[in-house]
């Protein structure tokens, strides 16, 4: 798909508000904090308890993705979300197309996972599970491509080595010529497939690869300049 170099976040085993989050403690307002009195505050507060929450709908939607195929198991993140009553994983494509069985695992359980979308073009795919004892799911809702700008702040929280969940924000820095999003985070293989949230907790996109430098002849990882794939690609009416 791409003419540029791309390296995808994948573990394979062989064998938009404006202020800053962190000017809340500037303020000095605890998150969780209830009497707040001035204006200024209140739109901190509002800020940082609608931030927290908005991590806080990320971390518990968010899935690790294990796919076997002819090299091994790979390992990535997906995001699990609800559709017309029938429960997803949105994930990149990359993970699971080569794939002969997908496992959608948590914490505490693991279940099958059937692929019901998978576009390897654009690089993102839709998986079908059970419904999940151990996570919260998202309503399915796509943020329109209109609603993405420069400058925009989503999260998303993922796998990246696979070791353990963790959550990041994401700056849109750039779109490419094949419409993604370039975003100001981090990415590492494991991310793959991670899922961006906007603050109306409608998704953004997911997680796909890496910029990749050449410098003096060696390849080296953007670790902080993340392509997003738009959910706006995906052709619901598949589902």
């Amino acid at each position: 798909m791409y003419a540029l170099k791309y390296f995808v976040l994948l573990v394979l085993f062989l064998g938009s508000c404006a202020i800053p989050y962190q000017t809340v403690a500037d303020a000095g307002i605890t998150v969780g904090e209830v009497d707040v009195t001035c204006d200024v505050c209140d739109e901190y507060y509002y800020y940082a308890t609608s931030k927290r929450v908005l991590f806080q709908d990320s971390r518990s939607s968010s899935v690790m993705v294990y796919t076997t195929g002819m090299h091994g198991v790979s390992g990535a993140t997906g995001g699990y979300f609800k559709y017309k009553g029938k429960f997803y994983v949105v994930t990149a494509a990359h993970t699971v197309s080569h794939g002969f069985v997908t496992i959608i695992k948590t914490g505490s359980e693991h279940v099958l996972a059937t692929k019901v979308y998978v576009d390897e073009y654009e690089d993102i795919a839709v998986l079908k599970i059970p419904e999940l004892e151990s996570r919260e799911a998202l309503n399915l809702r796509i943020a329109p491509e209109s609603s993405i700008h420069i400058g925009d702040e989503f999260v998303y929280s993922g796998y990246p080595a696979l070791d353990g969940l963790k959550s990041f924000n994401a700056t849109v820095s750039a779109f490419t010529a094949y419409d993604d999003v370039v975003v100001d985070s981090f990415g590492w293989p494991g991310s793959s497939g991670s899922c961006l949230l906007d603050n109306r907790g409608r998704l953004v996109g997911v997680v796909s690869a890496l910029l990749v430098e050449d410098i003096w002849d060696q390849d080296v990882l953007l670790e902080n300049m993340v392509i997003v794939i738009p959910a706006w690609k995906i052709d619901l009416d598949e589902l």
